[in-house]
């Protein structure tokens, strides 16, 4: 338990298990980060969670979760105040994957509900661009995500899409759709498709 840079309470904690596929040694782990001051503006959803194996209830499994448009405008919002390359790379790849079967005003309100309640001005590419972080956020890349996503893409290839995203959310403009074009980095090889 420990007092969160907005000043309020949070939990981090990890929960070790042991898969049918992990005999021995060291346990994964799944991290959990727990507060009471977020908002949730749109109701959640309810998913099946995905089991295929053969211990699977015969109802299957459910969960409540948050809907698109929640989690697009968190990731937003998360973005600019942390600037991790985790939320770049999920912002940018929610906006070139899903982002036009949802409704750009409901994100839209949804990012400024959140950015209200958290005290914070609506971001832009130039509170992005102005942040101190920007630096770090890009020499961090390749550390925090090249053993997660088996062809990651370049940096720039992310960043450079952002005014494209805002464009597209806070001035409706019409999305481009372009083939995902992936940059192989040095000394790896890419094929084509998402990430």
């Amino acid at each position: 338990i420990y007092k969160n840079p907005r000043g309020t309470r949070s939990v981090q904690g990890k929960i070790s298990y042991r898969g049918p596929l992990q005999p021995g040694g060291s346990l994964p782990r799944i991290k959990l980060d727990l507060t009471d001051d977020e908002v949730l503006t749109l109701d959640p959803v309810t998913r099946v969670v995905h089991h295929p194996y053969s211990d699977r209830p015969e109802d299957g499994i459910y969960v409540q979760c948050y809907c698109f448009e929640e989690v697009f405008a968190e990731k937003i919002r998360a973005l600019v105040e942390r600037l991790r390359p985790r939320d770049l790379y999920d912002v940018i790849h929610l906006y070139r994957h899903d982002s036009t079967k949802h409704s750009r005003n409901i994100i839209f309100s949804t990012l400024k509900k959140k950015c209200a309640f958290k005290g914070m001005p609506v971001p832009t590419m130039n509170i992005l661009e102005g942040k101190p972080e920007r630096a770090e956020l890009e020499a961090e890349w390749e550390n925090m995500l090249g053993h997660q996503v088996p062809a990651l893409p370049a940096f720039e290839q992310f960043w450079q899409e952002l005014p494209e995203l805002f464009e597209w959310l806070y001035h409706a403009v019409e999305k481009a759709v372009p083939p995902l074009k992936i940059t192989p980095r040095s000394g790896h090889y890419a094929t084509s498709g998402s990430p």
